[in-house]
């Protein structure tokens, strides 16, 4: 089904805002059956912008998340244990909490020798270093993009520097490396949609494997130097997003002026 959805706050006709959408139930990616995860979802009604699915990698089981980025607002905010807390913006206030529908956790850069770059509305609250990966986001247009530390950052917008997993759809030597066995979140980004995949195990492979298997080519580690824990927090569902955390975040909010997408369409 196709259609055009009116924005809810416009009472003037001659400013009516419509945006094309398709209910054609949860997006797909790869063979895995992905469906809604019972949060909250933005609008248009009948169109998830965020489903889940869970598969086994490497004896693992991998918890699998997937979004549509152009139907967010991104926002990355530091945590209160963030070395660069004192120059970052503080969490999110009360009147950007209700929109707030995912809080995903990016570790913390809590120690000299691990600090992980970090741009918070186009300022450096910690330097970017060269060669590495990056999460940036597109600011106030939506969208999400992972990047090399080299590249141009698309400011104004937020960015965290974190450990490159996989790159030309191929592992990199750190994803092999034997660590504790912990929870473990890497990311990626393909055809505009935001792939998660939260694990526990002693390396990162089986969650970037798992994104690699789904046609990425690009993996980043959730984790700016400490990941005690990985998480992903849903509006809807429990534990729900908070306004502030240790951890640093990159929260998903349901935009102020509501949009969509025809990316989809045939």
């Amino acid at each position: 089904t196709i259609g055009l959805l009116a924005a809810p706050d416009r009472t003037s006709a001659d400013d009516d805002f419509f945006y094309l959408y398709r209910s054609a139930g949860a997006p797909q990616v790869g063979a895995l059956v992905w469906q809604a995860d019972g949060g909250e979802q933005p609008p248009p009604e009948g169109h998830p912008a965020i489903v889940a699915a869970t598969t086994t990698t490497l004896g693992s089981e991998v918890q699998l998340w997937l979004v549509e980025a152009n139907r967010l607002e991104w926002q990355i905010r530091a945590g209160s244990r963030e070395i660069a807390a004192v120059t970052a913006a503080p969490g999110l206030d009360e009147e950007e909490l209700p929109r707030a529908l995912l809080a995903i956790g990016l570790g913390q850069a809590y120690h000299e020798d691990n600090q992980r770059g970090l741009v918070l509305d186009g300022v450096e609250a910690l330097p970017m270093r060269p060669f590495l990966g990056a999460l940036e986001t597109h600011g106030p247009t939506g969208g999400l993009a992972i990047t090399y530390t080299v590249e141009t950052m698309a400011l104004p917008g937020d960015a965290s520097e974190l450990p490159l997993l996989a790159e030309g759809g191929r592992l990199r030597r750190v994803a092999k490396e034997l660590g504790a066995h912990r929870p473990r979140s890497a990311a990626c980004v393909i055809d505009g949609r935001l792939l998660l995949a939260l694990t526990r195990h002693d390396t990162d492979v089986p969650e970037t494997q798992t994104l690699l298997d789904l046609g990425c080519r690009r993996v980043v580690a959730l984790d700016r130097g400490r990941q005690i824990t990985a998480f992903v927090h849903r509006r809807g569902l429990e534990p729900a997003p908070r306004g502030d955390y240790e951890d640093t975040i990159l929260y998903g909010l349901i935009p102020e002026r509501p949009r969509g997408t025809a990316g989809d369409l045939p």
